[in-house]
């Protein structure tokens, strides 16, 4: 099948190299900022970690700096710029913007698909952020990041793939030479070094290109409704676990490590769960013979569910979240290199 579907990629191939000369030549606008903004993405059409990596640049850019996140907001039914806020729906801001904004309530969010026309407007506002954030923008070139965040996934990097739809690249992987900073992300922890040494010299990265390894930290369990506030998940001998996100082996995996029976059901990524689908995941948890069973989720999932009318059909059922962190192999070597770049742009702009 990939065979056959290799020209139509070759094509798409060929529009995007066109687009991206377009850029480099200056026919198509790029807007750069004097501001420090901070892309981070993937070449991909998901499953790299996007969520978790932004989460971590929010906890360590705010503990000094005022902080703001703009997402597209893919999945929402709302138009043009969004100010998120912890009341906001997923039909409004989408589910990673509504995560984020319900995880940092002191940290903007905001949503728009023009991210240039966004970060106008974040910087005209009354008390305006220190740093922003574009998630998910790196194959926005419409605007210039002061620093590109590139995101590779461990087992799938960007370097073995293909365009779609013969692969799963939605960007040329030449692309790749405007990243400042290349993450190989969802890596076994420790990672050889003779294993980063081969993945290094396979990226090909250009001079001047840092190269970091990070690593999922699932943390414990998190009660997401009234009736799993009443249980220990740690005592759970059965469970059935549910998640509409791109790769779910890894969510899936760490769950039938601590758990000796799991029922799993995978959907695509965002996926809007509908009452059939809860009735589906009803009938499973009551198949379980199993005593102390629980349903599981993962934060960005139960984002879908918050408003919908078919949550409250699981209130006679313990619902939990999974939250995920990430780990850098270097930690401080790799947030020396953002804090060092939003440093050198603020000795020249003191914070106010």
């Amino acid at each position: 099948m990939r065979i056959i579907l290799l020209p139509f990629s070759g094509l798409y191939h060929i529009i995007l190299k066109v687009r991206h000369l377009l850029f480099d030549w200056k026919i198509l606008p790029s807007k750069r900022f004097d501001h420090p903004i901070i892309c981070i993405g993937n070449l991909c059409l998901g499953g790299t970690g996007k969520t978790p990596h932004t989460e971590y640049l929010v906890k360590q850019l705010s503990k000094q700096y005022r902080t703001c996140i703009i997402s597209r907001g893919y999945g929402r039914r709302s138009k043009g710029f969004v100010q998120a806020r912890p009341t906001s729906s997923f039909e409004e801001i989408g589910d990673e913007p509504l995560l984020y904004v319900r995880k940092f309530p002191d940290v903007q969010v905001a949503v728009d698909a023009n991210r240039s026309e966004a970060v106008r407007h974040i910087l005209d506002s009354e008390i305006p952020p220190h740093v922003i954030l574009l998630d998910d923008a790196f194959q926005h070139r419409s605007i210039a990041p002061g620093l590109n965040i590139l995101l590779t996934e461990y087992g799938h990097l960007y370097t073995d793939d293909h365009l779609v739809p013969a692969g799963r690249l939605r960007d040329i992987r030449s692309a790749a030479r405007r990243a400042d900073i290349v993450v190989v992300t969802k890596t076994p922890s420790p990672l050889g070094d003779d294993e980063k040494t081969r993945i290094e010299s396979h990226l090909k990265l250009h001079p001047g290109q840092r190269l970091f390894f990070s690593h999922l930290l699932y943390g414990d369990l998190i009660p997401f409704n009234e009736k799993a506030k009443t249980l220990n998940p740690i005592k759970t001998d059965g469970m059935v676990a549910f998640c509409g996100i791109a790769r779910p082996e890894h969510f899936t995996g760490y769950l039938k490590s601590i758990c000796p029976h799991v029922t799993a059901f995978c959907f695509r990524d965002h996926h809007m769960f509908t009452e059939s689908d809860i009735s589906k995941l009803l009938h499973a948890f009551d198949k379980l013979e199993n005593d102390d069973k629980i349903m599981v989720t993962t934060e960005k999932d139960a984002m879908r569910l918050i408003k919908s009318p078919y949550f409250c059909h699981l209130n006679s059922i313990p619902l939990f979240t999974l939250p995920v962190e990430v780990g850098f192999d270097s930690n401080e070597t790799f947030y020396s290199e953002i804090d060092l770049y939003v440093r050198e742009y603020f000795n020249h702009h003191p914070v106010h």
